[in-house]
Formats: C-alpha cells, structure tokens, sequence
C-alpha cells in the first residue's frame, strides 16, 4: 500500500466518523475554528465547511502543514487564516461556534523534535 492510497483512507474514515457525529448541516452558517488547517487532514476540512457554507478560521504555525495546502482558499470570503501555535492562548475575542483540532505533528521526526 502506497502511502498515497494510506492517506486516502485515512482521510475517508476522518470524515466518516466526523460526518457520524455532525452532519455538517445548520440553518445557519457557523463560525468554525480549525488548528492544523494547513496539514493534509485539516485542509480537507477547511474545503468541506467552506463548501458548506461555513465560516472559517484556519490556525497553524506551519510546522508541519503547507500553506499551499489551504493557498486557493486565502481569497475566499468566508476564510481566514491566522498563522498560530497552538501552544499560546487565543485571543479572547475570538468567537466560534465549533472546533475542530487538527493540529499534530503527525510522523516521529516532527513530534520529537525539542520544543525550545
């Protein structure tokens, strides 16, 4: 298996269990918090509740997640992106209704790295 076609399945089932526990549907759009949104699983994420018809805030730090990964969704609307670590607080201003955390160093040489 390649790690393509993992990833793919992986997604899949992200979204199978997300759309198990939330439909995705309200009579009004949300304003939706999602850390990690550059990274290849929160990306996907950020795509789905902008077509939606979601608001969406998109937080990462970029150090592991590509900016080209959310680069055709900067001009939308409805999106926003806040480079972030999720290690520092939010903002207290800052108001949604959901959050989705996305935000993992995913592979061995990523998370052990020092955090200095």
């Amino acid at each position: 298996m390649t790690m393509n076609t993992f990833l793919s399945i992986l997604l899949s089932i992200s979204f199978l269990y997300m759309s198990s526990i939330y439909t995705f549907e309200h009579t009004s759009p949300q304003r939706i918090l999602i850390t990690g949104g550059a990274g290849f699983l929160g990306s996907h994420l950020c795509d789905r509740c902008i077509q939606e018809g979601h608001f969406v805030i998109c937080a990462d730090n970029l150090s592991t997640g590509r900016l080209e990964n959310i680069e055709h969704l900067l001009n939308h609307p409805n999106f926003v992106f806040l480079y972030h670590d999720v290690c520092d607080p939010f903002d207290a201003a800052l108001v949604v209704d959901q959050i989705y955390n996305m935000a993992c160093p995913a592979s061995p040489p990523h998370y052990q790295k020092s955090a200095d």
